[in-house]
This record gives C-alpha cells, structure tokens and sequence, in this order.
C-alpha cells in the first residue's frame, strides 16, 4: 500500500526512497555511505523515482490532482508519465514548480488504498476498510 495517496486521480506523491540515491546531474546510483545525499529538487525526485526504482512519472500541478501533460500529447501514455529521463527533464524545466506524480496501477506495479475520515468527509473508510478485511479473512491487505 502506498503512503501519501493523493485520491482518486490516480496517482501518489511519494516520499523518499532510502536505498537510492542521485547525482546533480540526473544520474542514479548505488549507495555510498560515505557521500549520500538526499535529492533536493522535484526533478532530481523525479530522475531517481524513473531510474533508480523504474517506475514512470508526470508533472503534477501543485494542490491538483491531474497532470500538467495529457495522454493525447503523450503517445496515450496515461498522465503522460514516462521514465525517460531526457524526457523527465524536458518536462520540469518547462514545469519547474511541479510535484512529482506517479500513477498506479499497472504502469508502476503500485497499488494504493485512500481511507477517508469522519472529519474531512463524513465516512468512516478505515471502519469500512476493517468490515471488508473482517468479511474477507483470507485476503487481508499489509
């Protein structure tokens, strides 16, 4: 399950993986102990979510819940990800102060549950996510 799910748009904004880290200049790498240093911009998150981990991402405008890019003007590719990194750059210069999104599903192999609140929609989804879990014992989600 995905931390930071960002709704019924379809895709997460991600917190930092631990295991990865990225050069200034867009290029993934292995871990080194004595240099690590966390990425501090949206496009290097952006380079080590598509090339340290693979998956695809897009430009997100911040507080939305959509893509600055649209399937019709990426060769069908939902939001628009990719994981070319060329790409990816291209995107957040044209974009520079854009979240990085990821989409779900099948494109990134990341499933992800959003469990509203009694105080920010007047539902209970982490009572009603508990009665599925009850009602369905042999499947329970991690």
């Amino acid at each position: 399950m995905a931390k930071n799910a960002r709704g019924p748009g379809g895709h997460v904004n991600a917190g930092p993986p631990e295991e990865i880290s990225v050069a200034p200049d867009g290029n993934s790498s292995t871990p080194n102990t004595n240099n690590r240093r966390s990425p501090s911009t949206a496009v290097e998150w952006a380079l080590l979510y598509a090339n340290g981990m693979g998956w695809h991402v897009f430009p997100a405008p911040r507080g939305e819940k959509k893509s600055h890019k649209s399937a019709e003007r990426s060769n069908g590719r939902r939001w628009g990800a990719t994981a070319d990194a060329a790409e990816i750059k291209r995107d957040f210069r044209r974009w520079p102060l854009a979240n990085v999104g990821i989409p779900t599903g099948k494109a990134n192999g990341i499933f992800d549950v959003e469990v509203d609140t009694v105080q920010g929609h007047e539902v209970d989804g982490a009572a009603n996510l508990k009665a599925l879990e009850d009602q369905n014992a042999h499947y329970q989600l991690p």
